[in-house]
């Protein structure tokens, strides 16, 4: 792979920002993975997450095209974000360490989308990266999306979900990221409710029908909760919450 320096990905389209960001000298590539960083240590570790977990999420989205590079920047990113994905890369901030799986297969899980699933409303597409994320990966984001549980609302009825899904959250409007937590949750509720097939389904039919997006009216009456008394969603948000946890304690017991 050729060695760019300086390379400018525009990141937030809305506003013509852009940065430059220096890929790293040390590379890592396999069967599933293609990583560069500015340590060794970095690049490896990237590269054995993708070797696993690149292959559970094809499965997951039913996308087989090849693994992004994954680049580990030495540069700080926006400050509402820990990762990025583009149509180029997925990009990780060193802000992410932290979290740095959890952020890694949810910028992975943005990327792998082909026409079909383009077609899912921001706060859906958002919402089905932190579902797939909590599906792989229970025991970090058994603690990191508790937040959300307190974000989502008691009810949601179909004109602010219409709301919901038109928004797009932009790190460049800052009055956004106030607002970022409670479209992500609706965007969970949903993602969660319904499922990856169910979603699928919706686009392929928005696919057909030449919609450049799935109505919101669709996801609406195809959510389980629209009919329900008030605290429906907040109560959805709250079970797969239980789920992630119980998973979780899973995991921890298998590793003990």
């Amino acid at each position: 792979m050729h060695y760019f320096t300086g390379l400018a990905l525009v990141i937030l389209a809305s506003a013509c920002r852009s940065i430059d960001i220096e890929l790293g000298p040390f590379e890592r590539c396999g069967p599933n993975s293609n990583t560069r960083a500015w340590s060794e240590s970095d690049a490896v570790r990237i590269a054995q997450e993708m070797e696993m977990q690149v292959p559970r999420i094809r499965e997951l989205k039913g996308i087989q095209k090849p693994a992004p590079l994954v680049v580990v920047s030495k540069e700080p990113l926006p400050w509402i974000l820990s990762g990025l994905a583009t149509p180029l890369m997925v990009l990780i901030g060193p802000a992410s360490r932290s979290e740095e799986r959890l952020t890694l297969v949810h910028e992975l899980a943005h990327w792998f989308r082909d026409s079909a699933w383009n077609r899912l409303p921001s706060c859906v597409e958002e919402g089905l990266a932190m579902h797939i994320a909590g599906v792989l990966l229970p025991v970090e984001a058994s603690w990191h999306y508790q937040p959300f549980s307190f974000c989502t609302p008691d009810t949601v009825d179909l004109e602010s979900f219409r709301e919901a899904c038109a928004a797009v959250i932009d790190p460049a409007r800052e009055h956004l990221g106030k607002d970022s937590p409670r479209l992500r949750a609706i965007g969970f509720v949903v993602a969660s409710s319904l499922g990856i097939p169910a979603l699928r389904e919706l686009c392929e039919r928005a696919e057909r029908e030449g919609l450049a997006k799935v109505p919101a009216d669709w996801i609406y009456e195809a959510l389980p909760l629209h009919h329900i008394a008030g605290g429906s969603w907040k109560a959805a948000n709250n079970r797969r919450m239980n789920e992630i946890d119980d998973a979780a304690k899973r995991v921890r017991a298998g590793a003990e």
